[in-house]
């Protein structure tokens, strides 16, 4: 029988940490822990990758817009952004990675 649920994920968590450090790159000195492949959907570690190595304009970066979804998923995240929770929203993320790597390791 093919077990089809999902690894442990929050995409709420994952856009909302990114829509934040989107609109205050600054805020990632709150949540340095946090690394690219923590984020289960691999697009959102390659924005946070990006979000969190240097200050850049994102759609001067050459071929990011199209890798992501272009600048309409850029606005979309951005909707998501709450300061407040950026760090228990980090630690949630980090919590679904742990179990997911601790399911990889158990298979």
């Amino acid at each position: 029988m093919t077990d089809h649920t999902l690894p442990p994920c929050n995409m709420p968590a994952e856009q909302s940490v990114l829509g934040t450090l989107l609109l205050d790159p600054d805020l990632y000195r709150k949540i340095e822990f946090l690394e690219p492949d923590h984020f289960a959907d691999p697009i959102h570690g390659l924005i946070f990758d990006l979000v969190a190595s240097e200050p850049i304009v994102l759609d001067e970066e050459p071929g990011f817009l199209d890798e992501v979804g272009g600048p309409q998923y850029l606005t979309h995240i951005r909707q998501f952004a709450d300061d407040e929770r950026l760090l228990e929203n980090a630690l949630l993320i980090y919590a679904c990675w742990k179990k997911r790597e601790e399911a990889s390791v158990a298979e």
